[in-house]
Protein backbone atom coordinates (compact mmCIF):
# COMPACT_ATOMS: atom_id res chain seq x y z
CA UNK A 1 0.00 0.00 0.00
CA UNK A 2 1.40 3.37 -0.93
CA UNK A 3 0.55 6.73 0.57
CA UNK A 4 -2.18 7.45 -1.99
CA UNK A 5 -3.86 4.07 -1.41
CA UNK A 6 -3.72 4.65 2.35
CA UNK A 7 -5.36 8.07 1.98
CA UNK A 8 -8.03 6.53 -0.25
CA UNK A 9 -8.77 3.84 2.35
CA UNK A 10 -9.08 6.42 5.10
CA UNK A 11 -11.31 8.64 2.95
CA UNK A 12 -13.54 5.66 2.15
CA UNK A 13 -13.97 5.06 5.85
CA UNK A 14 -14.69 8.75 6.42
CA UNK A 15 -13.11 12.04 5.32
CA UNK A 16 -13.90 13.43 8.80
CA UNK A 17 -12.00 11.00 11.03
CA UNK A 18 -10.08 13.60 13.00
CA UNK A 19 -12.94 15.97 13.92
CA UNK A 20 -15.54 13.24 14.47
CA UNK A 21 -13.60 10.73 16.60
CA UNK A 22 -10.29 12.41 17.40
CA UNK A 23 -8.26 10.19 15.08
CA UNK A 24 -4.49 10.60 15.38
CA UNK A 25 -1.18 8.76 14.93
CA UNK A 26 -1.80 7.65 11.36
CA UNK A 27 0.74 5.03 10.27
CA UNK A 28 1.39 3.55 6.85
CA UNK A 29 2.50 -0.10 6.95
CA UNK A 30 3.85 -0.56 3.42
CA UNK A 31 5.00 -4.16 3.83
CA UNK A 32 1.61 -5.20 5.23
CA UNK A 33 -0.38 -3.16 2.69
CA UNK A 34 -2.06 -1.41 5.61
CA UNK A 35 -2.81 1.88 7.32
CA UNK A 36 -3.65 2.29 11.01
CA UNK A 37 -4.71 5.04 13.38
CA UNK A 38 -5.65 5.61 16.99
CA UNK A 39 -8.78 7.46 18.08
CA UNK A 40 -9.80 9.15 21.31
CA UNK A 41 -13.61 9.19 21.24
CA UNK A 42 -14.24 5.55 22.11
CA UNK A 43 -14.10 3.78 25.43
CA UNK A 44 -14.57 0.23 24.04
CA UNK A 45 -12.00 0.60 21.24
CA UNK A 46 -9.15 3.00 20.43
CA UNK A 47 -7.26 1.61 17.41
CA UNK A 48 -8.13 0.71 13.81
CA UNK A 49 -6.06 -1.02 11.15
CA UNK A 50 -7.17 -1.34 7.52
CA UNK A 51 -5.42 -3.79 5.19
CA UNK A 52 -5.83 -3.92 1.41
CA UNK A 53 -5.81 -7.66 0.71
CA UNK A 54 -4.82 -9.57 -2.43
CA UNK A 55 -8.43 -9.59 -3.71
CA UNK A 56 -8.49 -5.76 -3.67
CA UNK A 57 -10.88 -5.85 -0.71
CA UNK A 58 -10.35 -4.49 2.78
CA UNK A 59 -9.70 -6.30 6.04
CA UNK A 60 -10.27 -4.10 9.09
CA UNK A 61 -9.35 -4.76 12.71
CA UNK A 62 -10.74 -2.55 15.46
CA UNK A 63 -8.98 -2.98 18.79
CA UNK A 64 -8.71 -1.74 22.34
CA UNK A 65 -5.03 -1.34 23.19
CA UNK A 66 -4.12 -0.64 26.79
CA UNK A 67 -0.69 -0.82 28.37
CA UNK A 68 0.89 -2.02 25.14
CA UNK A 69 -1.32 -5.08 24.79
CA UNK A 70 -4.52 -5.81 22.89
CA UNK A 71 -7.41 -6.11 25.34
CA UNK A 72 -10.11 -6.87 22.74
CA UNK A 73 -10.47 -6.75 18.97
CA UNK A 74 -12.96 -7.33 16.18
CA UNK A 75 -11.85 -8.27 12.65
CA UNK A 76 -13.79 -7.84 9.42
CA UNK A 77 -12.42 -9.61 6.33
CA UNK A 78 -13.22 -9.13 2.65
CA UNK A 79 -15.15 -5.89 2.92
CA UNK A 80 -15.86 -3.55 0.02
CA UNK A 81 -15.05 0.13 0.57
CA UNK A 82 -18.69 1.09 1.16
CA UNK A 83 -18.97 -1.45 3.99
CA UNK A 84 -16.13 -0.05 6.14
CA UNK A 85 -18.05 2.85 7.69
CA UNK A 86 -21.04 0.82 8.84
CA UNK A 87 -18.80 -1.91 10.31
CA UNK A 88 -16.76 0.72 12.18
CA UNK A 89 -19.84 2.55 13.48
CA UNK A 90 -21.65 -0.65 14.53
CA UNK A 91 -18.60 -2.02 16.36
CA UNK A 92 -17.43 1.14 18.14
CA UNK A 93 -20.75 2.92 18.62
CA UNK A 94 -19.11 6.04 17.16
CA UNK A 95 -20.52 7.93 14.19
CA UNK A 96 -18.30 9.13 11.36
CA UNK A 97 -20.80 11.59 9.89
CA UNK A 98 -23.59 13.82 11.15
Amino acid sequence: MNKQQAQTALNQLSPTLTPMIGAHTFLLHEKENAVSFKFKAGTKYNHCKIVLNSLDLYDMTISKIHGGRVVRSETFNGYYNDMLTSAFEKTTGLYLSL
